[in-house]
This record gives C-alpha cells, structure tokens and sequence, in this order.
C-alpha cells in the first residue's frame, strides 16, 4: 500500500493597499493528500509489465482513481518502458462496492493484441493498490476486451498478477527443472536461484524453463518469448497462467505439446505441496491440444522422462 501524506491547509494573509484602503484577503490552500504509488507500464520487450513509483495528489478517494488514470496516461518516466494507453485516451467509470469498471475509449487498443493485454494488466495493477478497490475490469467502447485466444477478460484482483521484485525478503534455493534431450525425453537440470516472498515459487519455476536450459546438451521446450502472466498455489493445484504464444508455437507437432506441457507440470510438482497443475491460457481453462486436454489439472507423466534420471 502507498505511503500517504497530507498536506496541511495554510492560511495566507494579504495586506493590500487600494486607493488608500487596507485590504485583507484571506486565502486557504487546499487540504489535500498525497500517496505514493507503484504505477504499471509495459516493459521495454512488451513482454510483462514493470511499476514506477510515483507521488500522487488527490482531494478524496474518488478521484484518486481519477488520478492514476491520468498518470497512466502521462506515460512512463523511463524512456526504456512503453506506455499503457495513447494520450487521447478517454474513460468512464463504474463502482460496485470495491468492484471497478474502467471503459476505455478506442484509443486505447493498438494493433498488437498482446500489449493491449498487457496495458489492461497494467491498468488493474496500478488500481488495485487503492484502499477502496478490490476487482478491476478493462472494457473498451462498451465491449469486454479479449485475450489473443479471443476468452474474454473478467474483473481481475492484484493477486491475479503477479510480478517479481528485489525490494523484499529473498533466499537462495535450488530446483529441479525439465528440460529436452537429444532423443525427445526431458532430462532435470539443477538450478540454485534467487527467489522473493513476493511471487509464488511455481512463477519461478516457469520463468526459468522460459529461460532454457545451461546445459548445451539440452534443449529449451517452451518458447523464450512465451508470456508468463502468473501462477498460484490453491489446495495443492498451482495454476499456471500463460500468454496465448504457448499454444501458437506448439501447435501442430504432438511432440512438442508434449514436451512444452510436461516439463511445466513435472518441474513444478517437484515442489512440496503440488499434487497437478492447471495451464491457464490468459486466465482462461481451454482445450488447447489436440493430444492434451488443458482444461483440467494434470499430473506428472514419469515415462516422458529419460530412463537414465528415472
């Protein structure tokens, strides 16, 4: 949560002389607060969202909201992040309790699908932080927006978007990861990263297996430009939410589908406490493969794994 400030109201006493009469004017600076906030934009490869920090003037909680909006609007401080919305951007605002609706004018659509999902995650990110808001749902001219599955998104919380940071707790730790051999098996590789309490570690399990493997004689089965939007943990399924990009670079080859589903699944049930994983494909359960159902939890598949490590 932001660090608010208030600034005090200061009353100003003016001594004027007007045609030889004293003139007193009396005036009161406004008594508004001030909030310190991480604001979201998009990072320099349009792959994730990135915060900013920024102070915020604002008279009361409603137009806080207001105020972030313009923000985002204003654009990034860093010239190396891209912007979540075009300056022309219009919007209109809806409350249920602390459920907000955000319908943007067109502007805020580009031609690339994935940076307008990724400014609508900017969007529900930066609002979230508010006392006052809970759930957050981008709309655009009226419309619910799409992911680039074309599953429409819902009304979204902070924890549903998870990013990784250095600002808090962090400990080393070393995990077991699945990657390709030669002969089309997934072989462990160990790996000691660093991770922080503020992202589940099943996020950095996936963020590693995007990363590839440091092995040269392994290979890499989940494309390095794959999106990985979050991932948690609940009753012992870690729900792992990918970018459309997993499904389009796979498809057509049962082989790979394999490959790229079970070295997620086998490397993240290697932790304690997960049983199966749920793939997500922008947030939403779909069929996904022809030779895979993703629509429902899957468990680990010990015979795609080389019999050497078995």
């Amino acid at each position: 949560m932001g660090l608010r400030k208030k600034v005090i109201g200061i009353l100003v006493i003016l001594v004027l002389a007007v045609t030889g009469a004293t003139v007193i004017l009396t005036m009161y600076a406004n008594n508004r607060e001030t909030i310190s906030l991480d604001l979201y934009y998009i990072n320099d490869s349009a792959t994730s969202i990135v915060s900013e920090k920024r102070d915020v003037e604002y008279d009361n909680e409603i137009e806080l909201v207001e105020k972030v909006l313009e923000e985002l609007r204003k654009g990034p401080t860093d010239s190396k992040n891209i912007r979540v919305m075009d300056k022309d951007t219009r919007w209109v605002i809806e409350r249920d309790g602390t459920k907000l609706m955000v319908d943007f004018s067109g502007e805020f659509l580009t031609s690339d699908s994935t940076k307008d999902l990724l400014a609508a995650y900017a969007v529900v990110k930066s609002l979230c932080q508010l006392n006052t808001v809970n759930m957050v749902k981008v709309m655009v001219e009226g419309e619910e927006m799409t992911a680039p599955d074309n599953t429409k998104l819902d009304y979204l919380r902070d924890k549903d978007i998870n990013l990784e940071t250095d600002a808090h707790t962090s400990e080393n730790r070393t995990v077991k990861l699945y990657f390709a051999d030669k002969d089309g098996y997934l072989v462990p590789e160990y790996r000691t990263i660093k991770i922080t309490d503020t992202m589940p570690v099943e996020q950095y399990i996936v963020s590693e297996l995007i990363k590839g493997p440091q092995n040269a004689e392994l290979s890499a089965v989940i494309s390095a430009d794959t999106q990985l939007i979050s991932a948690e943990l609940s009753d012992a399924t870690a729900y792992i939410n990918l970018g459309q990009s997993f499904i389009d670079r796979n498809a057509g080859s049962p082989e790979k589908q394999l490959l790229a589903v079970y070295s997620i699944v086998n490397s993240v049930t290697e932790l304690p406490g997960v049983n199966n994983v749920q793939i997500l494909i922008g947030g939403k359960k779909v069929k996904g493969f022809d030779n895979i159902d993703l629509e429902k939890g899957l468990f680990r598949n010990e015979a795609i794994i080389s019999k050497d490590f078995n």
